[in-house]
């Protein structure tokens, strides 16, 4: 999951294709929130750190969309079992998007289709000034 500065100045799950989130940073671990109160979460807030992410379903990149932009569609509750996120990439091009696509991840069995499996940086963060829409 992405974080971003939330209101009230605490940290929260970005917007979903959001151009005014301030993202901070890549959710390190998966935390259950409580049903009130007050939770931690770690945060890796690297601007360059490189992350996977799932493509949605309608959506078939292709190696055409390596370093272009995609922003986050689908956030969902991750899995409380395997820990894993539900959050899916969407409306892939170019321009201001929210993470920038890098390529594959190296996996047999992914390829540039519906769902594939891909490693992102991102294109929008606290500590980064704007990145080019293209490379």
């Amino acid at each position: 999951m992405l974080i971003a500065v939330g209101a009230t100045g605490t940290v929260e799950v970005a917007a979903a294709g959001s151009d005014e989130t301030v993202i901070i940073g890549v959710a390190a671990n998966y935390v259950v929130a409580p049903a009130s109160g007050i939770t931690s979460v770690e945060v890796w807030d690297d601007p360059q750190i490189v992350f996977g992410c799932q493509v949605t379903s309608g959506e078939t990149p292709v190696v055409g969309d390596v370093f272009g932009g995609s922003d986050i569609v689908t956030y969902l509750a991750g899995n409380t079992s395997t820990f894993v996120s539900k959050l899916e990439l969407d409306t892939i091009g170019t321009g201001a998007k929210q993470v920038k696509i890098l390529g594959l991840i190296d996996d047999p069995a992914n390829t540039w289709a519906e769902h594939a499996n891909v490693e992102c940086i991102l294109n929008e963060h606290l500590l980064l000034g704007a990145r080019p829409a293209t490379i």
